[in-house]
């Protein structure tokens, strides 16, 4: 008789009770609507939620070709995480997905100044390309539905 392996032990940080209704975190983060202006403050109250502090977040919108491109400065956050990690990448990947959602296009993105290697601000880079098609099971599903 065999017994069964045991699953990996993995262990994880339980993380505090949000201190706001979930049922209101929809409209709040309602990113396709409103202006330019509305929309940074929305990411700048996801990004506090995340717990990576209370950003001031600047950014300047350039049209390139056929391609957006938009540089983000990033203050007022904290440089590292509880565990001493740098939060860049977390701000980083958290911006590209929200502008990826807001403007239905892929987004290319790039960190040209980070405060946790001795720059007074983070600053991002993310260049707006085509915009997202439906994958073919998507498009499979919407001739089917």
């Amino acid at each position: 008789m065999t017994e069964e392996p045991t699953p990996p032990v993995i262990l994880t940080r339980i993380l505090p009770a949000p201190s706001h209704d979930a049922t209101k975190i929809t409209p709040r983060y309602d990113l396709g609507s409103g202006s330019e202006e509305q929309f940074w403050r929305k990411v700048e109250g996801h990004i506090s939620s995340l717990g990576l502090g209370r950003p001031e977040i600047h950014y300047a919108k350039v049209r390139s070709g056929n391609q957006d491109i938009i540089t983000v400065l990033v203050d007022k956050t904290r440089p590292r995480t509880i565990d001493g990690e740098p939060t860049c990448e977390t701000i980083q990947g958290a911006l590209a997905g929200l502008l990826a959602k807001r403007y239905r296009k892929k987004v290319k993105s790039e960190e040209t100044k980070c405060r946790t290697s001795g720059a007074a601000h983070c600053i991002f880079t993310f260049q707006l390309g085509q915009t997202k098609t439906p994958s073919p099971f998507r498009r499979f599903l919407s001739a089917v539905l």
